[in-house]
């Protein structure tokens, strides 16, 4: 079963965040690209996988209305950030609000996952990472939600890919979400 067709598919794991019965995998081709597989022998077909991807609904796209461009004042956290220490800043900011930050970070292979936060110390492993793919895994997508649901504050940091697939995922906007890609 094709989630959607491949050379759409962005590794985004809404599908899989979307199963309730563990039947997708993500594998990695020889590109080094993951890829959705299904296993149809525990798969119900209830579709969730496939209405969760963000490539098979229509996004609705909004411009921005004013473009701000700024710097974190701390130079020695402004020299440690990829983009002027911006992150930095509304990350702290959704800590301090009691919130919850999710974003990329290498874990002890150096391998890029994505992960999340609720102290401003642990901010420290975010940095450097914010322009890869990070794997998403199985349970992002639906922590957000489940802290959504709690009223906490939540940043998602990802790619552009990722910010699609969680939103697909939630089905719906919250207020109480601030996403950065």
């Amino acid at each position: 079963m094709d989630i959607c067709p491949k050379e759409k598919c962005t590794g985004c794991y809404a599908c899989i965040n979307a199963c309730n019965h563990g039947c997708i995998s993500m594998q990695e081709d020889d590109m080094g690209c993951v890829h959705p597989v299904v296993d149809e022998t525990h798969c119900i077909h209830c579709n969730l996988c496939k209405s969760s991807c963000p490539n098979n609904i229509e996004l609705e796209y909004s411009y921005p209305s004013k473009c701000i461009a700024a710097w974190i004042e701390d130079k020695n956290k402004r020299r440690i950030c990829a983009s002027g220490g911006i992150g930095t800043c509304i990350s702290e900011y959704v800590i301090k609000q009691g919130g919850v930050v999710f974003g990329s970070r290498y874990d002890s292979e150096m391998t890029p996952i994505m992960s999340y936060t609720e102290d401003i110390e642990e901010l420290e492993y975010f940095k450097g990472s914010r322009y890869v793919q990070s794997l998403v895994g199985e349970d992002t997508y639906k922590n957000v939600r489940k802290f959504l649901r709690k009223d906490r504050l939540v940043l998602f940091v990802g790619t552009p890919c990722q910010v699609a697939g969680l939103k697909s995922f939630l089905r719906k906007d919250y207020n109480n979400l601030i996403t950065v890609d």
